[in-house]
């Protein structure tokens, strides 16, 4: 029975409105590790005790019955000390580490925390700015329904070197919260020579979410959307890296 580390990174400011935060962040997080804790033991690990908690409250089934450890872990700072034979680093969480040293960081200490032949799963996203450069630094205006209450979202998108910032204003009445998050972009190219450097080998890519269409990523191929990548922890003594 092999178990899964599915990791969240939550590294915007704690919204004002908590209903909308937890659907938004933690929603999703958790029907996914309820679906993984059907096929065996899972581990999740986030740096957010309040997502941790909410995590806890609604996968209490699977929490109760032993199939769920919950873990607040860093792994920009250190490896877990077990090993995992699956780890999934999941809705664009690489992309919030903003700097070189953090991003080789947390792909060494993850590539630690793998068993032999352990394999590495993560999406990554592709900025709306350059999707779509006529939406770039333009307010955008949604409604989100909460509890009854109807939310007004307005948010704008920019690129500031390879970095999109992204301003979001939550207002509910009279109550008025701004949220500013930075995601680093890497490109497909960029991520297999990061994981290369780590010591994983085998990379394959995929564009979306299509499981179906892994492949080597290949030479002239370009980054043109959201993909999903994955690599894998060759057997001791094959692609290690000095620490």
């Amino acid at each position: 029975m092999w178990k899964i580390s599915t990791l969240t990174c939550h590294c915007t400011c704690p919204c004002a409105f908590p209903s909308i935060k937890s659907w938004r962040l933690d929603a999703a997080a958790g029907e996914y590790c309820a679906l993984c804790s059907k096929r065996g033991a899972v581990s999740r690990a986030d740096i957010s005790d309040d997502m941790l908690r909410v995590a806890e409250t609604k996968l209490r089934e699977y929490f109760v019955r032993g199939k769920l450890v919950l873990k607040n872990h860093d792994f920009r700072h250190a490896p877990l000390q077990e090993e995992y034979d699956r780890i999934l680093v999941t809705f664009f969480t690489f992309n919030y580490l903003l700097t070189a040293s953090e991003q080789q960081q947390f792909l060494l200490h993850v590539h630690q925390s793998l068993a032999a032949n352990g394999v590495l799963i993560m999406d990554l996203f592709y900025p709306q700015p350059l999707a779509f450069p006529a939406t770039s630094n333009q307010w955008q205006e949604t409604i989100l329904p909460a509890e009854g209450r109807q939310i007004v979202l307005r948010q704008k998108r920019r690129m500031v070197g390879n970095i999109e910032e992204r301003i979001q204003i939550y207002v509910d009445g009279t109550q008025r919260d701004e949220i500013v998050t930075r995601r680093c972009y890497v490109s497909k190219t960029q991520i297999e020579a990061l994981l290369t450097q780590a010591g994983f080998q085998c990379f394959q890519v995929t564009n979306g979410y299509a499981a179906s269409a892994f492949h080597p990523l290949g030479r002239a191929e370009t980054t043109e959307s959201n993909f999903v990548c994955t690599a894998r922890k060759p057997v001791s003594g094959k692609g290690d890296v000095a620490t």
